[in-house]
């Protein structure tokens, strides 16, 4: 899903007590939705299915607003 591609290597990030905490996962992937302008019928629904354009926008939230990298190239 998209909500899983927007995780992957961030997982640390979404963990509470060893365990994954699925609202902060929804409320990020919102956020990120929002601010990447990402446009998908929903995020549960599987990357594969959305524009190349889209698919970029979900790395690029990952990477930029997951991580906050200090220089972007």
């Amino acid at each position: 899903s998209i909500l899983n591609n927007l995780v992957v290597g961030l997982e640390d990030q979404f963990l509470k007590l060893g365990f994954f905490q699925p609202s902060l996962i929804q409320e990020k992937g919102l956020q990120w939705t929002q601010q990447f302008d990402l446009r998908a019928q929903s995020l549960e629904m599987p990357s594969k299915f959305l524009s190349g354009g889209n698919q970029q926008k979900v790395i690029f939230a990952r990477e930029v607003a997951g991580r906050s990298p200090r220089l972007l190239i």
